[in-house]
């Protein structure tokens, strides 16, 4: 990105954070989780333990400044490369000084804060600054469908390097090398063969081998963006009769739930159009197997909205729809419109299927076959 679209971009978080701030009478906001950070950073990072919400440095914006509190191992790195130009006061701290946290609260002291993170003196809401990452900005949406696509591209290039015989963990080695290669980090990666598809909904790799049938489900991240997309791949001439039928039942079901899925239809009303879906298929009661999809971007999914019936979808948000009947899954990342959406996570290259429904065309993936 170049260097004056990700300082407009950060400018345009920094607005809206106090924006928040003059709306709700606050004085200070303090982030310090991982994604907060990289939505704040267009796409930066505050961590050094990759494999927790919580980043190494916290960023504190009053009204009229901006700080990055870190300690010294890791302040001068996170300014000069991930807030390059950005304006922060860094606060850089001797380990065995006062903590950031501790630094944190003096600095909060007598002001009306809310955190994202649990400090001493702020009222913690992590809500509040997840609300703020939609609208994604033009950047974020052009960043984005980059990333998406090569999810595919790299998801589709492991696909077919597979063969029978490998384990669940060969592939994972192979997911992985393909993500690291191309900047992505692997935070959720479900890889499941045969009737460990069938047995559980999050299958974790194992050294089970693959005999005829595998689901491929991660959500690497790229820039702080999450790509959750799923594959399946059979390993024979015809995808057996049941399975190609559970398929085709996600798939009428996640063409009706993506045509639905508009500015200003509200989250509670589509997961009850999707139970409804699934209550008039063959499979009427999978929906109560698994979460039926949310809000993605800076975390891979946020299904929360569906439970406050007042919430509704805006333009400019991803979701990533993840709907499964045992033995079989789809997933896609969704992009509202102004009018109409589009799917970012497909590219054309993997086996696919044309589907419609009220006007609406879609071209979604299909099962490989190998």
């Amino acid at each position: 990105m170049p260097d004056s679209d990700m300082l407009y971009e950060r400018q345009e978080k920094e607005n809206r954070i106090r924006i928040y701030m003059y709306d709700n009478n606050l004085d200070a906001v303090v982030i310090g989780r991982q994604d907060n950070f990289a939505w704040l950073s267009a796409g930066g990072r505050n961590y050094v333990m990759a494999a927790s919400d919580f980043g190494a440095a916290y960023a504190v914006i009053t009204k009229d400044k901006k700080y990055l509190l870190a300690n010294t191992m890791d302040g001068d790195r996170i300014l000069n490369e991930e807030l390059t130009n950005s304006g922060y006061e860094l606060i850089n701290l001797k380990w065995y000084e006062k903590s950031i946290s501790e630094t944190t609260i003096s600095l909060i002291s007598g002001l009306k804060t809310i955190s994202d993170i649990p400090i001493q003196g702020a009222s913690l809401d992590v809500n509040a600054l997840f609300n703020l990452h939609y609208p994604l900005t033009t950047y974020e949406i052009n960043r984005y469908r980059k990333i998406a696509a090569l999810a595919e591209q790299i998801i589709y290039k492991v696909a077919n390097g597979v063969e029978p015989g490998m384990t669940e963990k060969e592939v994972e080695i192979l997911l992985c090398e393909e993500y690291v290669r191309n900047g992505f980090f692997e935070t959720v990666i479900l890889i499941g063969a045969d009737e460990r598809i069938e047995k559980y909904r999050h299958p974790v790799p194992t050294n089970k081998k693959i005999s005829h049938t595998l689901l491929l489900a991660p959500s690497p991240r790229k820039n702080g963006l999450f790509s959750p997309i799923t594959r399946m791949v059979y390993f024979g001439n015809t995808v057996p009769a049941e399975l190609r039928k559970k398929y085709d039942t996600l798939l009428e079901i996640e063409t009706r739930v993506m045509a639905r899925c508009q500015a200003g239809e509200t989250f509670s009303g589509i997961n009850e159009f999707e139970k409804n879906l699934y209550k008039k298929s063959s499979y009427p009661d999978e929906w109560q197997n698994h979460f039926m999809g949310g809000l993605t971007g800076y975390v891979p999914n946020e299904p929360n909205q569906f439970r406050n019936p007042s919430a509704k979808i805006k333009p400019f948000q991803t979701f990533n729809w993840y709907l499964t009947v045992t033995g079989a899954k789809v997933e896609e990342i969704l992009l509202t419109q102004e009018t109409g959406n589009e799917i970012i996570s497909t590219t054309g290259i993997w086996p696919s299927k044309k589907m419609e429904f009220e006007g609406n065309n879609y071209v979604l993936p299909d099962i490989m076959l190998k």
